[in-house]
């Protein structure tokens, strides 16, 4: 085969690739004849700073998200299982360079793939996928929408000759024609019911046209289990099977008690603490040619929903627990289709003695309240580089962790004065202070990349650091802020080349205001542990993306010595995508701080300042929607609030099992299991979470 596209735009690539594959009774042989008319280019450091043929494959034995192989034309290989961490596989690779192109030919055994016993007519997720450096052109076989490791989104291997002697586009069809008419089928068991209502994964697909197989399995009643002092989410799919878009009512109560409800179609009370919200659909590129459910507005005034016709729309309750007692809550999700059928008969003598028949629906459910107390702060604190740009979006923030709030450097062009000194006097960054009632207890993080804003706004002149430096430490005192509580971004992700510039600026920045906390962020640019020592004596926070900096064994040495002698350090991850993994980008960033024991989970980014422009284009990477005096959570920002409130239960088992063996020995692996050796299992974080509460519980029957 050999339709390839470019990554992401699903272009056409400007150079072939090739690709021939076979197999045996041991494995899997590939041929891959990469045409490049610019030039091979051999890695000069590292595997990826060169041309390389990516080979990625599913998973076939439960312990991994996916196998991945590389080569490149110098027949440097790697081989993983969805991390940048090498896995010691037993595979073959040889590469040959010819005239306008270079070749590899791979051979992967079965066993690399955990695949035991495979038999013909079985198939194996699978991609291709190539990079040429000289074209700067990354190459992809199955069209993954955010990253090659996007398993949903693979191609199929097939084992064999397709059956009935088709040809490939044949065998395609025809395997298009039999999923729809699973699906038809699926409608045809449920014909009876004209929408249907089930809970999915917080972190499912929500890809446009929605409709999960949970569906058509729903349950008859939902048991959900949460502490006090949380924000409990409830994802609901609501399908409609008929053959028009239906507006549906949709109300969420206590469950009467039985016998004083004189009719069952009667409304019972709302249940306490939970805010509705519908998915809305937004594009997923600047093409617009594909959406997904991401924007979670309130339910509007009729508390109504519209849902097309064989198509599911998204429900999310968020259920709060703050200091409510322990027990359980009985509730229903009562959902009236408004332009369905709906009679009422007279059953009586009196005033409103009517019998009801309609479509409408209850779906019962109990909120089991756990005698657990959560923190009402995070385990680690959350750093979005986010402005607090109204009431509605600190509140959010706080409740997903947030404890670091952000003044961006173009708000402190501080004037100056006749003999060229700096004035304290700040508008933007004084209305962003002034949203504060209690200054003093509040963190900031004054950034990003204060150094380069302040060349730009000052026409470049670097003699004048210091001097702005100290304007920004009097600004931020005279506001009641403490010094020590301001973390002062110097670069943001610089190039390691500037390595001379930083450390002579974040000198002349300690000297310049030695209460402040300077802190660096370092991104895609690794920069050595060796650069990063000389700077040490100069930062007081390092935030370290994700996927660069804790893999390497003389990052990690750097970062425990550094926590140790009193430093802060974070992690950030910076998802620009909207289709970016909601298990492995934002849930699991709270579990990442934990495995690593950091101090700050960061984030790129809580909300944008840039209002205007949210709505009318995809989000690169916001979190929260603006509204006109408020604020809009996505998807995304559940997720992440949710895995922040995981680490929470470890934290209050970490606090009350000092003395449980038990405890200690779950407590040493918990955040391993979901970072590590389940990283690809999307219900590893609830089933760690839960096996806590249920610990937690066990020790405080005991005391």
């Amino acid at each position: 085969f050999n339709d390839f596209v470019i990554f992401m735009s699903n272009g056409q690539p400007s150079a072939d690739t090739i690709v021939q594959v076979s197999t045996d009774q041991t494995g899997i042989q590939l041929k891959v004849d990469c045409k490049e008319p610019l030039k091979v280019t051999p890695a000069s450091n590292g595997l990826w700073s060169g041309d390389v043929v990516e080979i990625f494959f599913g998973d076939k034995a439960g312990d991994r998200r996916l196998s991945q192989f590389v080569v490149g034309p110098d027949g440097q290989k790697f081989s993983g299982k969805g991390s940048n961490v090498e896995v010691n596989a037993d595979w073959e690779a040889k590469a040959s360079v010819a005239e306008d192109s270079w070749q590899a030919i791979v051979n992967i055994p079965f066993t690399a793939l955990g695949w035991a016993n495979p038999k013909e007519g079985e198939s194996i997720a699978f991609n291709v996928a190539r990079q040429r450096k000289a074209a700067n052109e990354l190459q992809t076989w199955s069209e993954v929408k955010v990253s090659f490791h996007d398993v949903e989104y693979f191609g199929r291997l097939l084992l064999g000759k397709y059956p009935d002697d088709m040809m490939r586009a044949e065998y395609e069809t025809a395997q298009a024609h039999k999923a729809a008419a699973a699906l038809k089928e699926k409608f045809a068991r449920n014909a009876q019911r004209t929408f249907l209502l089930a809970p999915v994964r917080i972190t499912d697909d929500f890809s446009i046209p929605f409709m999960p197989d949970a569906v058509f399995d729903a349950p008859e009643k939902i048991e959900l289990r949460a502490a006090v002092n949380e924000m409990k989410p409830l994802a609901l799919a609501l399908a409609n099977t008929t053959g028009k878009t239906v507006e549906y009512r949709i109300l969420v109560e206590t469950q009467p008690d039985e016998g004083k409800s004189r009719f069952d179609w009667h409304d019972s009370k709302p249940f306490p603490g939970v805010t509705l919200r519908q998915g809305l659909p937004m594009r997923d590129s600047e093409s617009g040619s594909n959406a997904l459910f991401d924007p979670l507005p309130r339910l509007n005034e009729a508390s109504t929903v519209s849902v097309a016709a064989k198509e599911a729309g998204l429900l999310w309750l968020d259920f709060d627990t703050t200091d409510m007692k322990p027990g359980k809550y009985e509730g229903r999700i009562r959902i009236i289709p408004l332009n369905g059928k709906a009679v009422f008969s007279q059953a009586g003598y009196g005033y409103g003695n009517f019998t009801y028949s309609g479509e409408m629906s209850d779906l019962p459910f109990t909120l089991q309240v756990c005698d657990i107390e959560l923190s009402k702060e995070p385990t680690i604190p959350g750093n979005f580089f986010s402005p607090p740009a109204n009431q509605e979006v600190i509140k959010l923030l706080r409740e997903a962790g947030m404890r670091i709030f952000q003044i961006n450097p173009w708000s402190l062009n501080f004037p100056l004065d006749e003999e060229a000194r700096f004035k304290p006097q700040a508008p933007g960054a004084q209305a962003n202070l002034d949203m504060f009632t209690e200054i003093s207890a509040e963190k900031f993080f004054i950034g990003y990349s204060c150094y380069d804003t302040f060349l730009q706004t000052n026409k470049n002149k670097s003699a004048l650091w210091s001097e702005w430096m100290k304007t920004l430490a009097q600004f931020m005192k005279q506001n009641g802020a403490v010094l020590q509580n301001c973390y002062v971004e110097v670069y943001d992700e610089p190039d390691p080349k500037r390595f001379d510039e930083i450390l002579h600026v974040l000198r002349t920045a300690r000297e310049a205001a030695p209460e402040i906390k300077l802190t660096m962020t370092l991104g895609a640019h690794i920069m050595s542990a060796e650069q990063m020592e000389k700077l040490h004596p100069y930062v007081d926070c390092w935030i370290l993306w994700s996927h660069g900096y804790f893999s390497r064994p003389e990052h990690l040495a750097f970062i425990r010595k550094v926590q140790q002698e009193g430093r802060e350090v974070g992690h950030y991850t910076c998802d620009t995508v909207l289709r970016s993994s909601l298990d492995r980008n934002y849930r699991r960033n709270a579990w990442f701080g934990e495995y690593h024991k950091l101090d700050i989970n960061a984030l790129y980014q809580g909300i944008t300042g840039l209002r205007h422009c949210i709505w009318k284009r995809t989000p690169a990477g916001e979190i929260l929607y603006h509204g006109p005096d408020s604020a809009i959570p996505s998807v995304r920002y559940m997720a992440f609030r949710q895995g922040m409130t995981d680490v929470k239960y470890l934290a209050k088992l970490r606090k009350i099992g000092k003395d449980s063996p038990e405890a200690q020995e779950f407590l040493k692996n918990a955040a391993k299991r979901v970072t590590v050796d389940f990283a690809h299992d999307p219900s590893m974080p609830d089933t760690v979470r839960e096996e806590a509460a249920s610990l937690i519980l066990k020790i405080q029957g005991n005391k």
